[in-house]
């Protein structure tokens, strides 16, 4: 859509499409209904609607995807003095990607809750890693009785906006068998405590205690760009705290990217969690599903599609079954489309989960 408010302050639409690196093509077919426009001395603004697929070749069709919104914009009328459309500066254009078929979430106030904070302690970046994984270990808040976390806000420190790029909150649980072999006694304290006060060390590397291994078994929480944290329905908590069927200890993950290498760059990201004493009906957990990333996933080169498939089993889950409240997609730059399927009893039930222009970066 190219749009503009002329110096008489009529109201200028247009429905395009591109075709390679030229001004964008007039339609022939003009699919859209404007509402409104007006100008001032510091913006223009232009309402319209159109159909979520016009039947129109030169149109997207839109729908339950995630969408891909490229903007520009110009200092000048189209015509202006008789100029042309022109080409726009590098400033002055961008994109966005959108989610058009959710509204926003509702901005009703929580109940009364408390918060606990889980920062990184003056993590000092490495300027020779573009992506970067950073491990630390935190103990939850004393409680003597039953808690339920209730919800996660991302604390991301300002100006590091774009370096935060995603983070998971997992529990620390010792297999039976590993506290069967400690002895009578023995307890997640022994092997997580003497973490806590520690500034953490790179996921996944050599210097990572081998026993922070049993935390990657269970994810609490996660976040990523794009996202504006999490709450919880009304009718559901996560228990906080190993005697109440939660986790005592826990371990937060933060992916850093910084491609252009910038440095020094000193960080104090991390997430809130919001808790309340108040608990609710139901117990809630977070189960991951699919393929994890694996040196022995191999993309032939030069393929303009490949699938990678991962299934999971009843297995584990009660046999009442679990109510599904909420779901996000996770890939790497690699992933183009996401898709979870339900079979039951060897019937295929509607889509759980799909996105067919997923964005690395928007992952809400």
């Amino acid at each position: 859509m190219l749009a503009w408010v002329d110096t008489g302050g009529h109201v200028h639409v247009t429905d395009r499409h591109a075709v390679g690196n030229n001004v964008p093509y007039l339609d022939t077919s003009q699919d859209y209904h404007l509402i409104s426009g007006y100008e001032n001395d510091t913006h223009t603004v232009v309402t319209f609607t159109r159909a979520w697929d016009t039947c129109d070749d030169q149109d997207l069709a839109l729908g339950h995807d995630t969408a891909r919104l490229i903007w520009a914009y110009s200092e000048e009328d189209p015509g202006e003095g008789g100029s042309p459309l022109l080409y726009h500066s590098l400033t002055q254009r961008g994109q966005r990607s959108i989610y058009l078929s959710e509204p926003p979430a509702p901005s009703a106030p929580l109940p009364p809750h408390k918060v606990w904070d889980l920062r990184a302690d003056n993590l000092l970046l490495p300027d020779t890693d573009h992506t970067h994984y950073w491990c630390k270990i935190y103990r939850a808040l004393e409680v003597t009785t039953k808690h339920h976390m209730i919800g996660l806000e991302p604390l991301i420190q300002p100006g590091h906006e774009s370096y935060v790029h995603h983070m998971v909150l997992y529990e620390c649980h010792i297999p039976g068998e590993a506290m069967e072999g400690a002895g009578a006694g023995a307890s997640s304290a022994d092997w997580f405590q003497r973490h806590v006060d520690q500034p953490g060390e790179p996921c996944y590397s050599p210097n990572m205690p081998a026993e922070w291994s049993f935390c990657l078994a269970t994810n609490a929480w996660a976040w990523a760009v794009g996202s504006e944290g999490e709450r919880l329905p009304e009718h559901t908590g996560m228990p906080l705290g190993e005697q109440f069927g939660g986790a005592t200890y826990f371990m937060l993950e933060t992916h850093y990217d910084n491609p252009a290498y910038h440095a020094p760059l000193i960080d104090n990201s991390g997430v809130r969690i919001l808790y309340t004493e108040h608990t609710r009906q139901y117990d809630t957990g977070m189960m991951l599903i699919g393929s994890e990333v694996n040196f022995l996933q191999f993309i032939p080169p030069r393929q303009p599609s490949f699938l990678s498939t991962g299934h999971c089993t009843k297995a584990g889950l009660p046999d009442t079954g679990v109510k599904i409240i909420s779901g996000v997609l996770h890939s790497h730059l690699a992933g183009r489309k996401m898709r979870l399927k339900h079979v039951r009893n060897g019937i295929e039930l509607p889509v759980v989960l799909e996105d067919n222009h997923y964005d690395f970066n928007f992952q809400a």
